[in-house]
């Protein structure tokens, strides 16, 4: 896979089952995530199996990293967190990274960008035929304009 015409690194893919006529799909979704030269192999959890389900699929390429939180969003929980320790009689609260993570993951949307056109993800318009007994290469060039 490339941007741009370079490899594009650390980018998941979902592929997910088309239906037929009357919507029903064939098989779970498989997900990949590319390497640095723009590789990448699908698994389909659901099922334990690798590759993709036959069939045509739409495909979905993200590119967000795990969840970013600010510096705002972090002093609040923090604050929050000691006051909560406070209330139930801790006198000196100590208050560590991984709570703070930990309560932020749980209450507070992260901050995070799509690097990529909507139309490679939300609003897709890629998509990949898998067939039976071929070895199927899925290959995209991806423009970020």
């Amino acid at each position: 896979m490339e941007l741009d015409g370079k490899p594009l690194e650390d980018a998941k893919l979902i592929f997910e089952p088309m239906g037929d006529a009357q919507g029903i799909a064939n098989g779970k979704p498989s997900y990949g995530r590319t390497d640095a030269s723009g590789a990448f192999t699908l698994h389909c959890p659901q099922e334990d199996v690798e590759g993709a389900a036959i069939g045509e699929h739409r495909v979905r390429i993200v590119t967000t990293k795990a969840p970013e939180y600010t510096e705002q969003q972090k002093t609040k929980a923090r604050s929050y967190l000691e006051r909560q320790e406070a209330a139930g009689g801790n006198s000196n609260p100590q208050v560590t990274d991984e709570m703070v993570n930990a309560y932020l993951s749980d209450s507070v949307q992260p901050v995070s960008r799509e690097t990529l056109p909507a139309r490679y993800n939300a609003k897709t318009e890629l998509k990949f035929t898998v067939e039976s007994g071929k070895e199927n290469q899925a290959n995209f060039s991806l423009e970020s304009k």
